[in-house]
């Protein structure tokens, strides 16, 4: 009976013993076996550079570091070659989860035909924004103004172009912009033929001031400026803050009007 006892205790033992064995084991696979596994499992990749990169390059680049690309946008650029990637988001040295997707902006092949934006009347900085939003390049040039960084004038191989016109993305873009530590005298611009309307915010935008314009018998649409002082061509230079003295069409042809009187009508 005693004998029974001692041979179930030494079972007992037995089957705890091996209980045991069986726990330290499990505790020694989960630290050691599993939980490194799952913590690499997803550890974070730092974002290489890929701009500049072709894209038919970019899948064995991208799946060697765990990492995939989807395009998000496309622009023109001559920076760049066709099919080249102009931008990437998360940007270089970004940490991420494998398996990220790099969202990248492609170069075109040719550029894209887009409306001119407004950049006259805006500030240097906004109007260099507003030109990179659309694909432009830009230069600057500063002319003698009153009016800081004020943009005077937007023009492409010298010729001003208005809002609207068509433009090919990557065209570069002249910003001529106010400075007034550089004004000086400058010849006389040239404002015969011009509306009145065009002419006064010309006027305003140049920093010189304007007087009352005077209506004078011309052949002219009405409002059209058919004489000013100082004249533009005579060799007399002007500086910002002058005034120029205007002469308008009032639309009569002045057939009823003694020529001999003519330099008495306009002042």
């Amino acid at each position: 009976m005693v004998k029974l006892e001692n041979d179930s205790f030494k079972g007992l033992l037995v089957h705890l013993f091996i209980m045991g064995l069986i726990v330290a084991l499990l505790v020694i696979l989960f630290f050691f076996v599993y939980l490194p596994y799952a913590t690499n499992h997803g550890q974070s990749i730092t974002v290489p550079n890929i701009v500049g990169m072709k894209v038919d390059e970019l899948d064995d680049f991208l799946s060697a570091k765990d990492l995939k690309y989807e395009v998000g946008d496309s622009v023109y650029t001559t920076k760049y070659p066709p099919y080249a990637v102009v931008k990437q988001y998360p940007e270089e040295g970004f940490q991420v989860k494998e398996g990220r997707k790099i969202s990248i902006t492609l170069n075109r092949k040719s550029p894209e035909l887009i409306k001119m934006p407004q950049l006259v009347g805006t500030s240097v900085k906004n109007a260099l924004m507003i030109a990179q939003s659309h694909g432009l390049q830009t230069e600057i040039k500063y002319v003698p103004n009153r009016y800081q960084n004020l943009v005077l004038k937007q023009l492409i191989d010298g010729k001003v172009v208005v809002e609207g016109s068509p433009v090919y993305q990557g065209t570069k873009v002249t910003i001529e912009a106010g400075d007034p530590s550089i004004a000086g005298e400058i010849p006389v611009p040239n404002y015969i033929g011009e509306p009145i309307d065009e002419v006064e915010i010309a006027i305003k935008g140049q920093g010189f001031k304007m007087a009352e314009p005077m209506e004078t018998d011309s052949p002219e649409p009405r409002g059209t400026v058919v004489k000013q002082r100082p004249a533009s061509g005579s060799g007399e230079n002007i500086k910002p803050g002058e005034t120029i003295y205007l002469w308008i069409s009032n639309g009569n042809d002045g057939s009823d009007i003694d020529p001999e009187n003519t330099d008495e009508n306009d002042g």
